[in-house]
């Protein structure tokens, strides 16, 4: 049985780089690119969440509990 770094080393022994390309927009599907992609600008431009609310623990749910809120998670 091959060591973890024995296999890792087997792996980059038989790995070649591969060259790029520039292709179109239509020919993207299923490539892979070569650098990283960022959008110019944040979208949508504003805190915006899906969901929102609280979430509670139903054994620290009885009438007349004061609950205290522990955390948040910004959009």
């Amino acid at each position: 049985m091959l060591s973890v770094e024995e296999a890792i080393s087997a792996v980059l022994e038989g790995a070649a780089p591969i060259g790029h390309e520039q292709a179109g927009l239509g020919e993207l599907v299923g490539r892979i690119a070569a650098e990283d992609v960022t959008a110019r600008m944040t979208q949508p431009p504003f805190a915006a969440s899906a969901m929102d609310g609280y979430a509670v623990r139903s054994k620290d749910m009885r009438v007349g509990a004061e609950l205290r809120v522990i955390g948040d998670a910004p959009a």
